[in-house]
């Protein structure tokens, strides 16, 4: 009986080792398995937030394609330059002043810089004797809201004679063109 019950305990002690090593199994397959989970759940958040991020910038594209393309338009480029000038010079046929370019400068730069500076100054009389002061204003007034991105360096109304004279520096801004 003694050999049976012996046995008996052998027999429970390598199955009760056999039933705790498979829970320590199972318990580790589990844990591999969540972690597997877990990455496979980081993962699948990560592509949807991708996606939605992209789909995002795409409805922004496409919601905003008309504003995009009106900057567009108020960037000067080297070819627009001289279009942009002819713009300034036909708010002469509109005021009713008579316009003379003075000077035109283009910033020497010693590396390639984004954007360039063109210096432009103007001149601007009234064409007629009617309202000199008014005219040589709205002329000052009318190159505060040019279309594109240009700076007011200097701006002078001075009585010359009889005439009120307009005498403004321009900074225009050149960038490259898109590629």
């Amino acid at each position: 009986m003694k050999k049976t019950l012996t046995l008996q305990m052998i027999l429970l002690s390598l199955a009760a080792l056999a039933i705790g090593g498979l829970a320590v199994l199972s318990f580790y397959m589990v844990k591999q398995k969540n972690s597997e989970a877990t990455q496979l759940t980081e993962l699948a958040d990560k592509r949807s937030s991708e996606l939605a991020l992209a789909n995002a910038t795409a409805n922004f594209r496409e919601e905003n394609a008309s504003n995009i393309s009106s900057l567009d338009e108020l960037i000067i480029t080297d070819d627009e330059l001289v279009s942009a000038i002819s713009k300034i010079e036909s708010v002469n046929s509109v005021i009713g002043t008579k316009t003379t370019i003075i000077s035109l400068e283009k910033e020497k730069v010693t590396k390639e810089v984004d954007p360039h500076k063109i210096h432009l100054v103007i001149e601007a009389q009234s064409a007629d004797q009617v309202k000199t002061f008014e005219k040589a204003f709205q002329f000052v007034k009318s190159l505060e809201n040019l279309p594109f991105r240009a700076d007011i360096e200097e701006g002078r109304l001075t009585l010359v004679g009889d005439k009120w004279v307009a005498r403004v520096s321009l900074v225009l801004y050149l960038f490259k063109p898109h590629e």
